[in-house]
């Protein structure tokens, strides 16, 4: 079966349950959450981050 990796951006409040749900499935000895494997896990907005990296590779191009 061939993997897939999907990348996504959660914002929450304060004490909210599902980001304490993925860092515990990530701390454990098989990593599932769910029917899925957590391979990564930041608690930065890391596609935010990325498109600012971009942004300034572009200007130094330019």
């Amino acid at each position: 079966m061939t993997k897939r990796y999907m990348t996504a951006v959660f914002e929450y409040d304060e004490g909210a349950e599902l980001p304490r749900l993925i860092t515990e499935a990530f701390s454990s000895e098989t990593m599932a959450f769910h029917d899925a494997k957590v391979t990564a896990v930041s608690m930065e907005d890391e596609i935010t981050r990325v498109e600012k990296l971009e942004q300034l590779e572009q200007q130094i191009e330019d």
